[in-house]
């Protein structure tokens, strides 16, 4: 059951079609999801193109959709997600997956040891820092392989998207996490001439 969290207005009809095709007719997914992925960097298009692949027997074409929604994006429905990751895991002999939850916890599967390097600095602990947001990538392998999702793109989950426009006398715009839709963004704004600010 994939959702439809940040996919444009535009594209949502592609989407819904490619969700009604997945098991009738998997090349035609196939088409439709890449289709959504050329202007929507979605989550569930990505996973309904892993799963399309996998049903066409293609696993690396599966694992490089299934990574890339690992890998710029937190984990949402666990339990599809983790299912799907399984499933490309078996058909290609990956030492495992991972990826960073809502809750900003890392999670790799199965569970065990691990080399963790954030930003070229090796981690001691299978858990990110406290500035872990602030870092570029996560490199997560097992006996010298990346497992699928590594490496984690951390800027590309943090990135904030939005617009601002003036409306009378005052401000009115939007702005989201596509990496994380559900969190909320933390916006600041300044005077011009500098003092006050406000944070929202």
């Amino acid at each position: 059951d994939i959702g439809v969290t940040g996919v444009q207005t535009c594209a949502l009809p592609i989407f819904m079609l490619a969700t009604y095709c997945l098991g009738e007719d998997d090349p035609r997914a196939a088409e439709l999801f890449a289709r959504v992925l050329v202007a929507n960097d979605v989550r569930e298009a990505r996973l309904g193109l892993a799963l399309a692949r996998l049903r066409l027997n293609e696993p690396d074409a599966a694992a490089a959709a299934l990574g890339s929604a690992l890998a710029r994006h937190v984990l949402d429905n666990a339990a599809d997600t983790a299912s799907i990751a399984g499933r490309v895991r078996h058909a290609t002999g990956a030492p495992g997956w991972c990826g960073i939850t809502e809750a900003g916890q890392l999670r790799i599967e199965p569970a065990g040891k691990a080399a963790l390097v954030l930003d070229g600095r090796t981690l001691a602990a299978a858990r990110l820092p406290r500035d872990w947001r602030s870092a570029r990538w996560l490199e997560v392998m097992r006996d010298g392989r990346h497992l699928l999702g590594s490496p984690i793109d951390i800027a590309a989950i943090c990135r904030t998207e939005g617009c601002v426009a003036t409306r009378d006398g005052g401000l009115e715009g939007w702005a989201w996490h596509p990496g994380d839709p559900v969190a909320d963004p933390v916006l600041t704004i300044r005077a011009l001439a500098g003092g006050r600010e406000l944070t929202l």
